[in-house]
């Protein structure tokens, strides 16, 4: 694979920069069996990608981690342990980020992803623009110093939480003529990734995708009744994506499901979460009563909790049967959405309390205090959650 990606370089020369992005997410602290990027990295591997910048694959941004990295190859018997190259191991680059919905205010773990590169790319001495909509009121103007621009955008009809973006005032463009990126890392899918790639084709700028929904689940789920809906979705994601010199996807599985649809350069991003943060020493009694609604729990009940969006597409009405039929269970759920209305009379009569949105230390106090994690999703591409629990101290 490494030598198909080097062939395909040295033809694209420029486009070499792109792997630069494929590990900046990646937190000071990981769990042991994270790998970070779809490439396999060490020994002969790490050989230039890119003369006119100056990139190899071993300057790709592990950027100071505290543990290691693992090659990301499909078979964990042949995978290599490598060191982390220091931040500074190649000169800073400019590079444009255009994202929705925004990973500012919009709670996600896709929001968690972008936020943990920004901090990574900052640290790396980047030079980092981002653009994105976002209807609230006073939207933050920067991230770590890097300017946050606004272009005007809409509240999607299926899914009234996502604020999103046409660009129809054209402000990617002013961005891209004023910091003249190296790269452009666009968000998929959404709209704004419809005009962003067609800006970078007309300035000639290298683009990275990265996939972090999967729209034909979602399609299938609430546009159902249209015929042909599911090829429907995988034929826009293979067009859109075709503007892409590369895709970065949520896990081999899903590389595989672009691969057989069609779609070239694609590598996974590999997951990576902070084991300071979620950690079991967050553990309290107080934390544990506070989910079970005010109350305390029985010495003999057992506590579940489920952290995410709240969407029908979580399928969080199906713990309501697993709680009929186990009376000494009892269910905190935390997080927002547009579904919660619906799940709190569906869990009506049920010892079941919703806390709302957690941040810091209140939501690694949540995962560390209940007893077992939760997770009736089928439609997970990142599902941070998971290695977030597992890392807690708690079975998923």
């Amino acid at each position: 694979r490494l030598s198909r990606m080097q062939a395909w370089s040295s033809r694209r020369a420029p486009s070499g920069a792109l792997l630069v992005l494929c590990l900046a997410t990646c937190t000071s602290a990981f769990v042991p069996c994270t790998p970070l990027a779809g490439l396999r990295l060490g020994g002969a591997g790490m050989k230039r990608f890119s003369q006119g910048k100056g990139f190899t694959v071993a300057s790709l941004p592990l950027l100071g981690l505290k543990g290691t990295a693992v090659g990301a190859s499909e078979t964990t018997d042949a995978q290599e342990m490598v060191s982390p190259p220091p931040l500074t191991s190649t000169p800073p680059i400019k590079i444009d980020v255009m994202v929705e919905p925004t990973p500012f205010t919009h709670v996600s773990g896709y929001s968690n992803r972008y936020m943990e590169m920004l901090d990574y790319l900052d640290k790396a001495g980047d030079s980092v623009e981002i653009m994105t909509s976002d209807d609230i009121e006073n939207p933050p103007s920067d991230y770590k110093g890097f300017p946050i621009r606004y272009t005007p955008g809409f509240r999607f009809a299926l899914y009234n939480d996502l604020c999103l973006s046409f660009d129809h005032t054209f402000r990617g463009v002013k961005m891209l003529q004023e910091h003249k990126p190296d790269v452009l890392h666009i968000s998929t899918p959404g709209f704004m990734v419809l005009v962003a790639s067609v800006y970078a084709r007309a300035m000639n700028v290298p683009v990275v995708m990265s996939y972090h929904t999967h729209l034909p689940v979602y399609a299938d789920r609430y546009m159902g009744f249209f015929p042909f809906i599911v090829p429907i979705s995988w034929l826009c994601i293979k067009l859109i994506h075709a503007f892409a010199d590369l895709t970065l996807v949520t896990s081999p599985q899903m590389k595989a499901d672009f691969e057989s649809w069609g779609i070239d350069r694609v590598e996974v991003w590999r997951k990576g979460i902070n084991t300071d943060n979620f950690n079991p020493k967050w553990k309290s009694a107080e934390m544990r009563k506070r989910l079970c609604g005010g109350e305390e729990p029985a010495d003999d009940e057992t506590l579940l909790v489920y952290v995410g969006r709240l969407g029908v597409e979580k399928r969080i009405q199906d713990l309501r049967a697993v709680l009929d039929a186990n009376p000494k269970l009892r269910l905190a759920v935390v997080g927002q959405g547009p579904y919660r209305g619906e799940l709190e009379k569906f869990f009506a009569g049920s010892k079941t309390h919703f806390t709302g949105i957690m941040r810091g230390e209140e939501l690694w106090g949540a995962f560390a205090s209940a007893d077992i994690f939760a997770m009736p999703s089928d439609s997970e591409t990142l599902g941070f959650v998971v290695l977030e629990a597992q890392a807690s101290g708690i079975p998923v």
